[in-house]
Order: C-alpha cells, then structure tokens, then sequence
C-alpha cells in the first residue's frame, strides 16, 4: 500500500520532471518503499509543510506548501 501523495508533471522549453511529494505525519510513510528509498536532504525535499489556513481560505481547509524550483529552460 502506498502512502497518501500527490504526482506533480512540471515542463519547460527542454527540461521536464515528474515527481510526487508526501505528507508528513501520515501513518504509512515508513511502509512507502518509494519514500524510504530516498535518503537524507532530498527525502525531507519531498514532504510538504503544512500551514495554518490564510484568511482567505475557508477555516477548515488544509493548506501544504511545497516549493519547485526548476532551471532555466
């Protein structure tokens, strides 16, 4: 069984990348062979941080934050 995660399919002029990130805190994250598979900074790259709603978000939304950053091109 996977853990909860969202696929994300970025293109540029010539680069392309796909990747998933995850969720902290998630009760199957230590069973992800994907996610255990990656080691160190890249790993905790890949796990979203959870913020409080802003005001103009319904008060009971979820809000995650997760950055792309791409080369030129």
């Amino acid at each position: 069984m996977r853990t909860s995660h969202i696929h994300f399919e970025v293109e540029g002029k010539v680069d392309r990348v796909i990747t998933q990130v995850f969720f902290p805190d998630e009760p199957f994250n230590e069973q992800d062979s994907i996610l255990q598979s990656i080691k160190g900074p890249r790993k905790e790259a890949l796990i979203v941080k959870m913020m409080p709603p802003t005001t103009e978000m319904e008060a009971d939304s979820v809000h995650a934050v997760w950055d792309v950053v791409l080369r030129k091109g």
